[in-house]
This record gives C-alpha cells, structure tokens and sequence, in this order.
C-alpha cells in the first residue's frame, strides 16, 4: 500500500496556487479545484492519524488474575 502521509501537504501545497490564479484570472474552475484540494487535505490528515491509532493499539489480553494471556 502506498503511502499516503504526504499527500495532505502536497493538496495543501497545490491548493494556494490554484485558488489564487483562479480569483487572479476569473476563472472559477480552478477555484474551486483548489478549495476541493484544501478541503479533501483537511479531511485526510485526521482519518489518518485515526487509521493508524486504530492500527497501533496493542492486542493484548489480561485474564481476571492479571496475567496476559
């Protein structure tokens, strides 16, 4: 599987560029473009840091005695 802890910077990155020369040169597909890449990396970054807190959790078991099992 690929890595994806990169990948919110790089849609933050992108985002400013593409929102700004959207609004300079009155286009507002790209605009729009850039708020979906800012908000899609927005939305990353706490579904992976959950993914991998989930992921981390150790699996282990303890009897009534104390005792792992």
């Amino acid at each position: 599987m690929y890595n994806l802890s990169n990948l919110p910077l790089i849609l933050y990155l992108a985002a400013i560029p593409l929102i700004s020369s959207g609004t300079t040169a009155d286009q507002p597909a790209l605009t729009w473009i850039g708020f979906l890449a800012l908000l899609s990396a927005s939305f990353i970054t706490p579904g992976l840091r959950l993914r991998n807190t989930e992921k981390d959790a150790p699996a282990t078991h303890y009897d009534k005695s104390g005792g792992k099992k």
